[in-house]
C-alpha cells in the first residue's frame, strides 16, 4: 500500500488517509467502534494528538504493517507501539527485548563486545563498584561515596485534640486559617 499512496507532509490529511484506509480495511468493525460522525471526528482528534510526535512516514508505515498483518481493527495504543517500534529501528536502535538480550549476555565483558548501538553498551555495563573493589573496606568506601539516601521524615507532626498536637482530626494546622498539612509528616508510628 506505501507505495500506491502518497504519503501528505500535513498530519491532518494523514490521519484522514488512515481513517479511510481503516475503513475500506475492516468496513464492518470500524462502522461499530465509529457509529455516528461525533465519535469518528473525536476518534480522529484523539490519534492526531497521539501520533503528533511520529514522523508521518513512520505512522503510514506503522498503520500499513498492521494492517496486513491483522484482521482486526487496531487500537490507538498498537499503532503508537509500532511506532515507536519502527522510530527506534530506524535510528540504529534495537527493540528493549533484543537491548536487554544484549546487555545480559554481554555485560561480563563489556569492551570485548561489538555492541548494536551505544545505548545498549550502557546498559550492560557494570553499575556497581567494579570488578577491582573486592575488600570490605573497598566495597564500603564505595558505598559512603554513591549510596544515596530517600530520606524523607515520617510522623513528626502529632495529630490531636492536646496542646502538643500541631493538627486537628481534620489536618487542619492549629493557630493558621487555611492550612492543612497532607503529607507522611502526619502519619501515625
Amino acid at each position: 500500500m506505501s507505495t500506491q499512496i502518497k504519503i501528505p507532509e500535513n498530519q491532518i490529511d494523514l490521519v484522514n488517509i488512515l481513517f479511510t484506509q481503516l475503513e475500506i480495511t475492516y468496513h464492518n468493525q470500524f462502522h461499530k467502534a465509529f457509529p455516528d460522525p461525533d465519535s469518528l471526528k473525536l476518534a480522529k482528534q484523539l490519534w492526531l494528538q497521539k501520533i503528533s510526535t511520529y514522523k508521518n512516514e513512520i505512522i503510514f508505515k506503522s498503520v500499513d504493517h498492521i494492517m496486513s498483518t491483522s484482521e482486526y481493527l487496531p487500537s490507538l495504543s498498537s499503532v503508537l507501539k509500532k511506532c515507536k517500534e519502527f522510530t527506534l529501528d530506524s535510528n540504529g536502535i534495537p527493540s528493549l527485548e533484543r537491548s536487554y538480550q544484549e546487555a545480559s549476555l554481554n555485560c561480563d565483558d563489556p569492551n570485548d563486545h561489538q555492541w548494536s548501538h551505544p545505548l545498549v553498551y550502557h546498559a550492560g555495563k557494570e553499575t556497581g563498584p567494579g570488578s577491582d573493589k573486592q575488600s570490605d573496606e573497598e566495597l564500603n568506601e564505595y558505598i559512603r561515596a554513591n549510596a544515596e539516601t530517600a530520606y524523607h521524615p515520617c510522623g513528626t507532626c502529632k495529630m490531636g485534640v492536646d496542646e502538643t498536637s500541631v493538627v486537628d482530626e481534620n489536618l487542619k494546622v492549629k493557630g493558621i486559617k487555611n492550612l492543612r498539612v497532607v503529607d507522611a509528616s502526619i502519619m501515625p508510628e
